[in-house]
Formats: C-alpha cells, sequence, structure tokens
C-alpha cells in the first residue's frame, strides 16, 4: 500500500486490521432507539423546576419546550445528510477528518475520551441514588454501585450488537411507555384544579436573560441524538435508517416531553414546580401517593442505565475508527473475532468511565459538561455547508464517492435536508447562542472546558511526531 502523508487513514496498520469491519447487524428501530433512550436520560426528570423558576410563566414553558425541539430536529437532520454520505463508523470523527483534516478529528476523539465519560460518571451516580431509594443502599456505595453499572454495560456492548440491541429497544421501549403511562394518569384521574393550568395561561417569561438560560436548560435535556451516526457502519441501510431514527428519534422525544410537562401542570402550580427537587416524583405522589415515588425512582434508574447502554453502543466506534486510522492504539481497532463488537475500544470507554466515577464528585462531573462536546456539533453542521459547495464546484451530486463509501456495498441512497439552508443555519445560530451564553453565564468552566478540548493538539502533535512509532502504530 503506498504511503500518502496528506491521510491519516494511508498509515499502514495490519493487513486483519485495515480489512476488518463491523458487522451490518442493526435496523432502523434499534438505531431509533439508540437515539431516543441517549436523550431520555434524568434530565426530563429535574430540569422542568429550573426552567419554570427561570421562565415564570406556563404558555413560555411550553413554547420553550417547542423550540427546543425544533432547534434538535433541525441539527440531527443536518447530520442526517452528512452521516449518509459518510456511513462509517465514527460518525461526527470521520466528518470532521473529511472536512478539516486529522488535527480535527483526532480534537474530537481526544474530546470523546476526557469529556464525555464524565457524562457516564455522572448518570451512573444518578442510577446509584435511584437504587438507593428503592433498596435502602447506604449511600457510601453508590461509587460502587455506579461502577458495576457501568461494567455491565461494557460486557453486554462486548458480547453482542444484536444482543445489545434487544436489551436497547426493550429498555427504551418500557421506559417511554412508562412516563407516558405516568403522564396520562395525571392528566386523567389528577387533581387539576391545583395545577397550573387551573388560572391564566401567560406566553411572557418573566424575563428575556431567564428565557436564554432556561433554553440551554432544555437543549440539553435534548442532548443525545448526535451520537447515532457512530454505528452508521453497523446499519443494514443507513441511507434509510439514519434519517428515519434520527428525524424520528427527535420527532417522538419532542412528544413525550411536551406531554409530561402537560402532566406536571395539570396537578402542580407553577411555584410547587419551580421549589422541587423532582418534579415527577412529586406528580407520581400526587397521582398514586408514596407508591408513586417508589415508581418514579425505579423509572430513573432505568432511564439512566439506559441512556448510558446507548452511550457504550456508539461512542467507543470513535476510538475504533481513529485505530484504524492510525491515530490510536492499534489495537483499538479489533474486532472480536466471535462476537463482531469492537471489544477493546468498549473496554476503553468504560475504564476511564469508572475511574471518573471514583476520582471526582458529582458535582465536578456535572461542572465538566457545560458545554461538551458542542463546539464540535457546531463544526459538523457546517461540514455540510462545505460538502454541498465542494460538490457544486466538483459538478458532482453525491458525496458517496469519496473514501468513505463502502466498498463492500453500493452506496446508501442520498438523503437532504429539508429547507437546506435554513435549517442547518437555524441550528447553527442557536448552537452559537448556546455557546456564547455559557461563555456569558460561566465563563471560567466554559473556558476550562475549551481548554480540555484543545489540549488534544499537543497530544496529536506528540503522537504523529513519535508515539505512534513507539507503539508500533506506524
Amino acid at each position: 500500500m503506498k504511503s500518502d502523508s496528506r491521510r491519516p487513514d494511508s498509515i499502514a496498520l495490519p493487513f486483519a486490521l485495515m480489512t476488518s469491519r463491523l458487522p451490518r447487524s442493526l435496523g432502523t428501530w434499534s438505531a431509533t432507539a439508540i437515539v431516543v433512550s441517549t436523550i431520555v436520560g434524568s434530565g426530563i426528570y429535574r430540569v422542568p423546576a429550573s426552567i419554570a423558576a427561570d421562565v415564570g410563566s406556563v404558555g413560555a414553558v411550553f413554547a420553550l419546550w417547542v423550540l427546543g425541539g425544533a432547534i434538535a430536529l433541525c441539527g440531527a437532520l443536518s447530520l442526517a445528510e452528512l452521516a449518509v454520505a459518510y456511513p462509517r463508523s465514527g460518525g461526527i470523527y470521520v466528518i470532521l477528518r473529511e472536512t478539516y483534516g486529522p488535527l480535527a478529528a483526532f480534537l474530537f476523539g481526544w474530546g470523546m475520551l476526557v469529556v464525555n465519560p464524565a457524562g457516564y460518571a455522572a448518570v451512573g451516580l444518578i442510577f446509584a441514588a435511584s437504587l438507593r431509594a428503592l433498596f435502602d443502599i447506604p449511600e457510601r456505595y453508590d461509587r460502587l454501585v455506579a461502577a458495576a453499572m457501568i461494567v455491565v454495560l461494557v460486557g453486554v456492548n462486548i458480547r453482542s450488537v444484536r444482543f445489545g440491541a434487544a436489551i436497547q429497544n426493550t429498555s427504551t421501549s418500557v421506559k417511554v411507555l412508562a412516563l407516558a403511562a405516568l403522564s396520562v394518569a395525571a392528566l386523567v384521574v389528577g387533581d387539576s384544579s391545583r395545577g397550573a393550568f387551573a388560572g391564566p395561561i401567560d406566553f411572557a417569561p418573566a424575563s428575556a436573560t431567564g428565557f436564554g438560560i432556561a433554553l440551554i436548560a432544555v437543549l440539553f435535556a435534548f442532548d443525545g441524538w448526535q451520537w447515532v451516526p457512530q454505528i452508521a457502519e453497523e446499519l443494514n441501510d443507513p441511507g434509510k435508517a439514519l434519517p428515519r431514527a434520527l428525524g424520528g428519534g427527535v420527532l417522538l422525544v419532542t412528544i413525550v416531553y411536551l406531554v409530561t410537562n402537560a402532566a406536571t401542570f395539570s396537578v402542580l402550580s407553577l411555584r410547587e414546580i419551580a421549589g422541587s427537587s423532582l418534579v415527577t416524583a412529586d406528580v407520581a405522589r400526587r397521582v398514586a401517593g408514596e407508591l408513586g415515588g417508589t415508581f418514579v425512582a425505579a423509572l430513573i434508574a432505568l432511564s439512566t442505565m439506559s441512556s448510558n447502554h446507548g452511550g457504550f453502543t456508539t461512542d467507543p466506534r470513535v476510538f475504533y475508527a481513529m485505530a484504524k486510522d492510525g491515530l490510536f492504539f492499534r489495537s483499538v481497532a479489533a474486532v472480536h473475532p466471535r462476537h463482531g463488537t469492537p471489544h477493546v475500544a468498549v473496554l476503553v470507554m468504560g475504564a476511564v468511565a469508572v475511574v471518573y466515577v471514583f476520582v471526582r464528585p458529582f458535582e465536578r462531573l456535572a461542572e465538566t459538561l457545560v458545554v461538551g462536546m458542542w463546539p464540535f456539533l457546531v463544526l459538523s453542521v457546517v461540514a455540510l455547508f462545505v460538502m454541498r459547495r465542494r460538490e457544486r464546484s466538483e459538478g458532482k451530486g453525491t458525496a458517496e464517492t469519496s473514501s468513505e463509501s463502502l466498498a463492500s456495498s453500493a452506496p446508501p441512497r442520498r438523503f437532504r435536508v429539508p429547507g437546506y439552508p435554513w435549517t442547518p443555519g437555524f441550528f447553527l445560530v442557536a448552537c452559537i447562542a448556546l455557546i456564547g451564553n455559557a461563555l456569558v453565564d460561566n465563563p471560567v468552566l466554559t473556558l476550562t472546558n475549551f481548554g480540555v478540548l484543545a489540549a488534544g493538539a499537543p497530544a496529536y502533535w506528540l503522537w504523529r511526531a513519535g508515539l505512534a512509532r513507539v507503539f508500533d502504530v506506524e
């Protein structure tokens, strides 16, 4: 194979690693379940209180959730076009590499290694707290329980993609149906005379600043849809599955969120919502007493476990893609000979998440995620404009002729985001506003987040300068 220094994937890897591919074993429903499950974690149970406190009116709260869903949908459809054009493991990593080169892609992978596992650790601790409420487990065991959950999910995702998908599909269905059942019960049998709907509905927010702060909480409650393109190589028909999963999944979550909020406002006053530590539990107690609180604790445990499971299905594929490009340890590109999973990549992600569980308190874990990986999401959607411009300049109608087309199958059907350029443009404006607001509201943590991501640049140069040869990658 002739070496080409312009491309990271030209690094000569062993033949077995260069030709190994993850098997196609996932359909549209499995991809949709990952989208829904990754989004619906613990956010919907916690953020309504802060949103009500910041906004101060029922109508404005609903407008926020509709706006948040619209922003997420525009981003999801924009990313779907890119993911269909580059249907390979790694998702955003591949898009960044094809658009901006290996450094940008490496920085994304670096962020996935040092930032995203903090989210798994934080969600694991929420899972442990919910389990403690169910089984009266001493609080001192929270970190052990969180670590045990992560270890179990690592095992599941190594065992088999189909086995993991079956668990994901079932857990997603159960938690969405359970949340919907609770909402319907509150709307049907709850005492609406005590709820916020009993009074006049005002659409004016208390302040523009409060509305902006609350929108950040809403957008983080929708966070997670962007990771499903990382399993594109394992989808039976990525051209069909990716747009349906991304668009349909975000729409489904938006409906669930709106119904959940309607149920909340039907039985709780705005003041009660703003002062609640766990709104959904308060709604359940109004409907079913203390049994309702137990039900919500179980539901949060299921939701957080399922959300982390979705992450362990998608995120390790970034490390797998980096290793195949020669930008990470070559063993991470290994595919399990029996189960057909990137088992080493899954182990890497799980190990880092477990370390975070034990070395950082929950508050610091949450702080790590102030803006998280959103800067790369902005770059990815900008890549859609770059790709369209390249197509026009090269006189090509599709991007499937790139090196990222799967040689083992026909190119996937083409998907184009409706409403271009306004759809991706609307999403970009919202993202830039979100990051700008984070800089104003919490400049130290936001700049620290940027610094952590930027620290990947010297790591990249060190790797390309000599570390790759030390570890026998080149």
